[in-house]
């Protein structure tokens, strides 16, 4: 870190010997952060293998719980939060994971929010979730299970969010981001809301012509 901030607050008026110096200090920088990072996971994945040696098992929840929060970031697989989280499960009784489940739900973290409503099958959570942010994108990473389960719910929120694309959409891009929309409600079984959006779209004043080229090629 010395070295990154020493080289690149060392005054260079030649502009490419300049740029030559601030590459140098990023790769020197990068180096010394992934010589940092490889010596750090092997200090704590050995405190992790002597917990789990000397069934310290309160030391070793620990680890999983920060590592379920902070780890992963650095690209270390082994401690993503899907993995600590199943170390975490096979530490704590069953009797009391569904206790300790809610120590792990951040409302502010909602990737590893989702993470536990779709391992614990909390579908009513999810729910509420969805209700409340209804995008495309976070409806199609919603699991299977719960897609069945709120089929109509689903084909309602998911057309909502259609129509709020088409209201701001312009140009032809857009409009195929539109029809691949559609056709992804139609597979949850929303083709009467598709046929209906397609419909109201199609008769936009004034009417745009790629538009309605683009609505034209939508099969049913």
């Amino acid at each position: 870190m010395q070295i990154f901030l020493y080289i690149s607050k060392r005054p260079c008026r030649n502009s490419v010997l300049r740029r030559s110096l601030s590459f140098r200090s990023i790769e020197v920088w990068i180096f010394f952060r992934q010589q940092i990072f490889e010596d750090y996971s092997k200090i704590i994945g050995f405190q992790a293998e002597v917990h789990r040696q000397t069934k310290n098992r309160q030391k070793e929840l620990e680890l999983a719980r920060y590592f379920f929060f902070n780890g992963g970031g650095w690209g270390e697989k082994e401690y993503y939060f899907d993995a600590m989280y199943a170390v975490m499960k096979s530490l704590i009784p069953q009797d009391e994971w569904m206790e300790y489940v809610k120590t792990l739900s951040d409302k502010n973290d909602t990737v590893r929010l989702l993470y536990i409503y779709a391992q614990e099958k909390m579908w009513r959570e999810y729910m509420d979730f969805l209700r409340k942010d209804p995008s495309t994108s976070n409806i199609d990473e919603a699991p299977e299970e719960l897609k069945k389960l709120f089929a109509d719910e689903i084909v309602k929120l998911y057309a909502s969010a259609i129509n709020g694309h088409f209201q701001q959409a312009y140009g032809r891009e857009a409009y195929r981001e539109g029809i691949a929309l559609l056709r992804k409600l139609i597979k949850y079984g929303g083709t009467k809301e598709a046929e209906q959006i397609v419909a109201e779209q199609k008769s936009r004043r004034p009417p745009r012509p790629a538009l309605i080229d683009e609505l034209s090629k939508l099969n049913y």
